[in-house]
Order: C-alpha cells, then sequence, then structure tokens
C-alpha cells in the first residue's frame, strides 16, 4: 500500500520537478550571458594600505580607498594640534565598508566600543597598542557621519594614550556629544562664520546654553535649526578649550584621564569640564566674540544678499563647467550629485543671513530657508516647493515696495513740513530756496540791478 502510493506521488511530481529543473537551467544560462559578454561587473573584496602602513582600507571598491585613506590622513592632521597626537602613530585604523563581516566571536581580544548604526567601532589589543576598526554596512550617506567616527577613533587614540588593559568583552565608555561635534566641526571651514553669528545672536538676546546644558545633550536634534544651534555652541566649547598653548595643554590632559575616570565611575556620570567653576569663564568668552553694531545689515544690504543667495552654482566632479541655475529652477536638478550638497550650504547661508539681516527682513529670509527645507526632505514635493518659494518671494517684493512708498513719503514730509537744515537729506534744495527768494525781494527795475548788485 505504501509502495503504491509512492509511486503515485512520484509520478505525480517527477513532471513538475523536471519543468522546474529545466526553467531553472534557462534562467541560470540567462544570468551568465550578460558576465560573459562584458555587461556586469562582478566587485571584487579588495585592501589598500597607506604609504605609513597604520591605515587600512578594505571593501568592494578599490578605486575608493585613495581618497578614504587621503581623508583620514587629512582629518588626523587637522586634529593633531588641538588632540596633542603625535607625528608618528602608534595604532592603527582599519576601514571596512560594504558588507563586511565581523569575526569578534573568533577573537578574544576584541573591545567594542560605540555601536552606533550603521556603523560599529571595534578595538582590536596589540601588545602596547591598539587597532581601531570601523565598519559600516554600506557607504555612509552623507559622508560627514563617516567623518563623525573617523574623529571619534582618533580622539579615542589621545584619551588611550596611557595603555590600558582592557578585559576581551569590555565596552569602552561613549564619548560626550560635545567633544566629538564639536571637533568635528573644526573641520568644516565654511561653516564657522555661521556658527560665530550664531552664538553672537544668541548672547546678544540672553539665549545663550549653560555650560551644565551643553554638556547635557545627548544627541544633534532632527530640527534644522535647533541642530545648528547645537553645533555652533559645542564648536565655539572646543575653540574655547583649545584657544591657546596653554588651554590645549589643560584639555589633552583632562581628556587622558577621562575614560580612566569614567571606568572607575563604574557607570555614574563624570562631568568635563567642570560646569560650576567654569561657567563664569565661559560667558566671558562668548562676550568676547560680540563684534561691532555692523554685524546687523542695513536694509539694502540685506536685500541685496538676499538676491545673491537665489543663485545657484553645482560643481561638476569632472571638473567641467559648473551648472548655473536659480532657486526657481532647483527642483528640475535635484538629480544632479552636487544638488544636495548645494542646497544644505544655501541653507546654512540662509541662517546666517536670517540672523544679521535687517529685523523686518528676517521673517522673509526664513520663509526662503524654510522653503529649501522643505525641498530637501521630500525631494518629490516639486509643486509645494514652487508655491512656498512664490509667496517668499512676493512677500520680498511686497516688503521692498513698502519700503520705496515709505521713502517717498518722507522725503515729501520732509520738504513739506520739516524747516530747512543744512544736515537734512535736502538742505542744499532749501538753502537754494533761500538765495532765489532773497533775489526775488530786490528791485525788478532792470536800471536798478546794477545799483543793487554793487550794494554790500
Amino acid at each position: 500500500m505504501d509502495d503504491g502510493g509512492s509511486v503515485i506521488v512520484l509520478q505525480h511530481y517527477l513532471p513538475k520537478l523536471f519543468r522546474f529543473q529545466k526553467g531553472f537551467w534557462l534562467w541560470f544560462f540567462s544570468q551568465l550571458l550578460p558576465i560573459a559578454w562584458g555587461q556586469y561587473h562582478i566587485p571584487q573584496w579588495g585592501q589598500d594600505v597607506s604609504s605609513c602602513g597604520q591605515i587600512v582600507v578594505e571593501s568592494h571598491d578599490r578605486s575608493a580607498h585613495p581618497p578614504l585613506i587621503e581623508l583620514v590622513t587629512h582629518i588626523r592632521n587637522e586634529l593633531a594640534p588641538r588632540l596633542g597626537l603625535k607625528t608618528a602613530w602608534r595604532d592603527r585604523i582599519l576601514l571596512r565598508i560594504e558588507g563586511a563581516v565581523l569575526y569578534e566571536k573568533f577573537d578574544p581580544s576584541l573591545v567594542k566600543v560605540l555601536p552606533a548604526e550603521p556603523f560599529r567601532i571595534h578595538l582590536w589589543l596589540r601588545p602596547r597598542a591598539y587597532d581601531f576598526q570601523l565598519t559600516a554596512t554600506s557607504w555612509p550617506q552623507p559622508p560627514e557621519e563617516l567623518i563623525r567616527q573617523i574623529v571619534s577613533i582618533l580622539i579615542y587614540e589621545k584619551a588611550l594614550t596611557r595603555f590600558i588593559p582592557f578585559e576581551p568583552g569590555d565596552y569602552l565608555p561613549a564619548l560626550p556629544l560635545w567633544l566629538n561635534e564639536g571637533l568635528t566641526q573644526t573641520l568644516f571651514d565654511k561653516r564657522h562664520d555661521t556658527w560665530t553669528a550664531i552664538v553672537v545672536r544668541a548672547y546678544r538676546i540672553g539665549r545663550s546654553p549653560s555650560l551644565k546644558d551643553i554638556l547635557g545633550w545627548k544627541e544633534l536634534s532632527p530640527d534644522t535649526l535647533f541642530r545648528a544651534w547645537q553645533q555652533a555652541h559645542v564648536y565655539h566649547l572646543v575653540c574655547w578649550l583649545t584657544q591657546d598653548s596653554m588651554t590645549r595643554a589643560e584639555f589633552q590632559r583632562q581628556l587622558m584621564q577621562y575614560i580612566p575616570r569614567v571606568l572607575g565611575s563604574r557607570g555614574s556620570s563624570v562631568p568635563w569640564p567642570n560646569p560650576e567653576r567654569l561657567e563664569p569663564l565661559w560667558k566671558d568668552y562668548l562676550k568676547g566674540l560680540q563684534r561691532p553694531s555692523d554685524i546687523i545689515l542695513t536694509w539694502d544690504q540685506t536685500a541685496a544678499e538676499l538676491m545673491r543667495l537665489q543663485k545657484v552654482v553645482l560643481q561638476n566632479s569632472d571638473g567641467s563647467t559648473p551648472v548655473l541655475t536659480t532657486l526657481d529652477r532647483l527642483h528640475e536638478a535635484l538629480e544632479h550629485p552636487a544638488a544636495e550638497g548645494a542646497i544644505r550650504e544655501k541653507i546654512r547661508a540662509l541662517i546666517d543671513l536670517e540672523l544679521r539681516a535687517q529685523f523686518a527682513w528676517r521673517p522673509v529670509v526664513a520663509s526662503f530657508r524654510e522653503a529649501l527645507e522643505g525641498l530637501i526632505l521630500s525631494r518629490e514635493a516639486g509643486a509645494d516647493y514652487l508655491e512656498r518659494l512664490a509667496q517668499a518671494k512676493a512677500w520680498a517684493q511686497r516688503m521692498q515696495e513698502h519700503r520705496d512708498g515709505l521713502n517717498d513719503y518722507l522725503n515729501w514730509f520732509e520738504v513739506s513740513h520739516l524747516p530747512a537744515m543744512p544736515e537734512r537729506t535736502f538742505g542744499s534744495y532749501f538753502k537754494f530756496l533761500d538765495q532765489l527768494q532773497s533775489f526775488n525781494l530786490r528791485s525788478h527795475d532792470p536800471f536798478a540791478l546794477g545799483s543793487d548788485m554793487s550794494q554790500p
């Protein structure tokens, strides 16, 4: 009975199995043909090492390895004076990108650090040295996130100058946000004027965060304005702590003591720098950033700057002629590789202008910024972007027309109602009228004109 049932089952399913195998082989060979014709590129896992032997990059795209090695080298050179890193590297940095496999379960000497998606930083123990491994499951977007993680590794390199014998499976303490983000922002030169303008404005209106508040920040806000506000203050906190050789030496000493103190505190918070002791000095630093009153632009300066910012330049990576466009047509160029970066830079420029603009223009500038923020958050919202941009431009036009009308009225009022005074706008006009009137009061007899003119 069982044998007969088996035969029946085989007779029923074998034809379907053969048809499946036939279809499978047809599909398999169809995938091989494009490879044979050279249409597909089979990625090859590769490794490259820097000339100093301290930077190792592994990924499926070896063409990206030289720029990554150059990036790590540049960041270390830029931060070396602030962190006090020696020219000779002690620790090695390994970057593994795109589908890298972690071998932590096979190596007992691994110390886990900072498990923040999509990155993993691990510490490999060597005799009297460390190997830092930074793993990303995919190419980071935007690249600024990769830069933050490289900065984290360099901070750990300095903090672990005095070799600490970790136990396998230990966790290094996470770095304070102000330290990591502040040092990261020192690498972006184009933002420094914007950060200074934000900090100056916050101090001027009495909204500067206390040192305790800054030390308590755990993450950057998703809100664009508050995020820029945070980045501006942590940037200046790091600048303040490393502004000269004396403060820089103290900063480096505290950094080398930070991780041992945190490990010894068994999880309790370790305030650094001391907010109670340094708060007055922090306020003095902020006060010293105040510039003359010309930081606030005039009406005409604000209008001219807003007009200039409506032009957009998209640079091409191959060095060819850049693409010139305007905010009105920017939504048509979103596929350009440089579009997102250009929009972000334009938003930062508008934030800077919003802080320095003549007070009546500030909400108008904010409307332009909000339109760009909506475009970058939702690339599909082209119609909404155009509508918001049109509203912002109409607002700016009404502002300009209102101001021109007000100027005309003031000019009329000064001519019609104010007394003639040389220092006024129309002072020379009034002076001419007085002279003309004095001349008209004299005799109109042509024979008497000469005698009038000869009189003293």
